[in-house]
């Protein structure tokens, strides 16, 4: 695995720690009707956290511009976290299974399949060094 990739997970899984616990207390403090709001706003709210792990640490974007990684990484967090919470309530609706484990299991598929292929490819890539027609390449 590429260092990129090694720290992306962990600075994912320190993120994700801290929505858990969140979660997790949401589950013994809230009634049944609201954890999929609570679902949503935490996983908004870790994702925000993530960026700015993410862009610093993991993919260390410093030089390039924030704002557009900013756009991107919003769109990209909605669709991720609208995936995890319809996930997690199929999940929830259709099992057995206690919500804050169907929690996990889908924050894990959501980042494996969508959330590192678009942070890796779209979010945080260099647009100025991948665009053939940017001056600092001419």
């Amino acid at each position: 695995m590429s260092d990129t990739r090694n720290r992306s997970i962990l600075a994912s899984v320190l993120t994700a720690g801290g929505e858990l616990i969140v979660f997790a207390v949401a589950t013994l403090t809230l009634p049944a009707a609201w954890l999929i709001a609570a679902r949503w706003v935490v996983g908004a709210t870790g994702s925000a956290l993530n960026f700015v792990v993410n862009r610093r640490w993991a993919f260390e974007a410093r030089g390039q511009r924030k704002r557009g990684q900013a756009v991107r990484f919003a769109f990209a967090t909605v669709v991720a976290v609208s995936l995890g919470t319809l996930l997690w309530w199929v999940g929830v609706s259709r099992t057995t299974i206690d919500p804050r484990l169907m929690h996990v299991a889908s924050m894990v598929a959501v980042w494996l399949v969508f959330t590192y292929p678009v942070m890796s490819r779209w979010v945080f890539t260099n647009r100025r060094a991948t665009n053939p027609m940017s001056p600092s390449t001419a």
